[in-house]
């Protein structure tokens, strides 16, 4: 019996592949294989890193990163924090080693996790000063009157803006205090290439209307609107929204592309429906969400005859269901 041993790739081209896989479990796996695999495995799996999950084990791997193995940092893209504080006490301690550091994440789920202290938005301000961040990602839940502390550091080079009012409840939150925030701060960007939106919708229309006219400002407060090459916009649909009565929300901001915002044929828009559980996580049927697509692009039908204006669906995992 002969062995026989096929062809096998160059290794540059392996290390090609794994840039393309995406579990952790499966990266783990394949950074045990050899010493060339380790490197590019390991770069996939630090190239995103979320800081401040309530079991507090990504603060302490952070913190025994620094410690022993701080070049694993310079692997991180791009961070995802989820609590103000364990930013201001970890961050600042890897401005040198975070050198590929690119995109940053503001997700608070809760009040308490936003900085009551006004020297940790200087901290990480600070921090922010000494880094060149393109992209900044912020998901407004609460009142945010720090957002133009962590916009100014980065204004010089900030390329790409992604800001997300779909949880907001205006009567709750100062709505006009959020609004002056945003505006004050996206106005101050004047590299901004790339501006992604995410709107929420439900069945109170002077709500949706409320985050339209939001929307409308934010792109009118743009200092370069020639110079934007994308424009992202996300409707977050709750479950129990009717269609007839968001299509006609849905009209308002169509009007407002076609006549107010400064579009021009080399600007591309994106425009993507999301289909949300809702508070209380019920599932969408197949034909709920066929409904609301027709409607949809009944409702921006002027807008989609545009060539450089496409749209998606996109779903929370196990939200839709064929009935």
């Amino acid at each position: 019996m002969f062995l026989t041993v096929g062809p096998t790739l160059p290794l540059d081209v392996i290390g090609h592949v794994i840039d393309f896989v995406d579990d952790p479990i499966t990266l783990r796996a394949c950074s045990l294989l050899c010493r060339f695999c380790r490197r590019p495995c390991q770069r996939a799996i630090f190239s995103k890193y979320t800081l401040g999950r309530k079991d507090l084990r990504d603060y302490h791997n952070f913190r025994a990163l620094l410690k022993s193995n701080h070049s694993l940092l310079g692997h991180i893209k791009s961070i995802k924090v989820l609590h103000f504080n364990v930013a201001a006490d970890t961050l600042p301690k890897a401005t040198r080693f975070l050198s590929n550091l690119q995109s940053i994440t503001f997700d608070f789920d809760d009040p308490e996790t936003i900085a009551s202290d006004p020297g940790r938005v200087d901290t990480v301000a600070e921090f922010l000063l000494s880094i060149r961040l393109t992209h900044l990602s912020l998901v407004f839940k609460n009142d945010h009157n720090h957002f133009g502390k962590l916009v100014k550091p980065v204004a010089s080079t900030l390329q790409h803006l992604n800001l997300d009012v779909s949880y907001l409840y205006w009567p709750i939150i100062s709505f006009a205090t959020i609004e002056k925030v945003i505006v004050a701060g996206v106005r101050s960007l004047p590299n901004l290439r790339r501006l992604s939106c995410v709107l929420g919708f439900d069945d109170n229309s002077d709500e949706n209307l409320r985050q339209i006219q939001c929307f409308a400002r934010i792109c009118r407060a743009i200092s370069n609107p020639d110079e934007i090459s994308q424009l992202d916009v996300t409707y977050r649909i709750r479950h129990g929204v009717i269609s007839d009565a968001l299509a006609q929300d849905w009209l308002a901001m169509d009007k407002f592309f076609e006549g107010q915002y400064p579009f021009s044929s080399s600007q591309n828009i994106n425009l993507v429906l999301y289909f949300d559980q809702g508070w209380v996580g019920r599932r969408w049927s197949l034909w709920q969400v066929e409904i609301f697509e027709d409607k949809f692009k009944e409702s921006h039908k002027s807008l989609l005859q545009k060539v450089s204006v496409k749209w998606s669906r996109m779903v929370e995992e196990d939200t839709v269901t064929v009935s």
